[in-house]
């Protein structure tokens, strides 16, 4: 095999090429279809949390008694809930809080494990196999469960669910980076760079790193759906974001108590949204995870 050969798709010592093989996967990408209807949804619920104030002509806190229970109508579009507050209107707002926490948890566990990840496969040694026992301890516990345990402890603020959560995913991303990093520094381009004198750090960060990170990438995109799941599950359960904050797992709490009576929409439309979320998320991840299996 040749040192062309051997080469990753991203770097080369000539310098890192992230850019044009995005920008080559994203017309690829676009082009099939689950990638594209799952990228319209996902973008249509991040147009509604930037311009949130925008969209809504309510007040997501204001009650009305005289309003209470109210179906959806031309002037309230998902009607209103026990409190008379408009449901579209926490909905959205919703939306934009669901969505910070699960971008925030999800960037803060990549980061994190993927440091961790890097530094544990390229040192090895004693930092290793510490490192790699502190994660199976982390991953004997289901993710939820941990992150469900974690924020019975630190409380119910949006700080602690976020770091509650993200604990409970570093460990797959330590585990993914440590994985491509064994293999891609034993890589010809890994030899050659320390032949010319790269220095080790140099060498890991800027070689190793960034062609070490791709199933990560991936994983990330998948984990913003479970980040959105375990934050509706955690607020569901009482032990995440709790009323009267609009938020999703919130307002499927608070529909629940409905469910068998005549008031459908204070449940149905806040568990269409996370339905449509998880569903996005998971169509974006599992095009990626195919077209990187098959540039493999």
């Amino acid at each position: 095999m040749t040192t062309q050969e051997s080469s990753p798709r991203w770097h080369t010592l000539a310098g890192p090429r992230p850019v044009r093989w995005f920008l080559r996967s994203a017309r690829s990408l676009l082009g099939k279809k689950l990638f594209f209807l799952s990228l319209l949804l996902v973008l249509a619920l991040l147009f509604l949390a930037i311009f949130a104030p925008l969209v809504v002509p309510y007040q997501p806190l204001k009650t009305s008694p005289d309003e209470q229970f109210l179906p959806p109508s031309s002037e309230h579009w998902m009607g209103t809930d026990q409190f008379g507050r408009d449901m579209f209107a926490r909905l959205v707002h919703a939306t934009r809080l669901d969505l910070m926490i699960s971008f925030s948890v999800v960037g803060l566990a990549l980061v994190v494990g993927s440091l961790l990840g890097a530094l544990s496969g390229f040192i090895g040694g004693k930092l290793d196999d510490v490192l790699m026992r502190v994660v199976d301890i982390l991953q004997s516990f289901p993710a939820f469960i941990l992150a469900m345990g974690m924020a019975a402890v630190l409380g119910n603020s949006i700080g602690n669910v976020i770091l509650a959560i993200a604990v409970a995913y570093t460990p797959y991303f330590v585990r993914l980076t440590r994985g491509e990093m064994l293999r891609v520094r034993r890589l010809e381009y890994a030899d050659a760079a320390r032949c010319v004198g790269v220095s080790p750090w140099r060498t890991l960060y800027y070689h190793l790193l960034p062609n070490s990170i791709t199933p990560s990438l991936v994983q990330a995109a998948l984990a913003l759906g479970w980040a959105m799941l375990d934050t509706a599950g955690l607020a569901f359960l009482g032990l995440g974001i709790r009323p009267p904050t609009p938020e999703w797992g919130v307002m499927v709490s608070e529909g629940a108590k409905n469910i068998l009576s005549v008031e459908w929409w204070t449940w149905l439309f806040p568990g269409l949204a996370i339905f449509i979320a998880v569903f996005g998320f998971n169509g974006i991840a599992d095009t990626l995870r195919a077209r990187v299996m098959r540039e493999e």
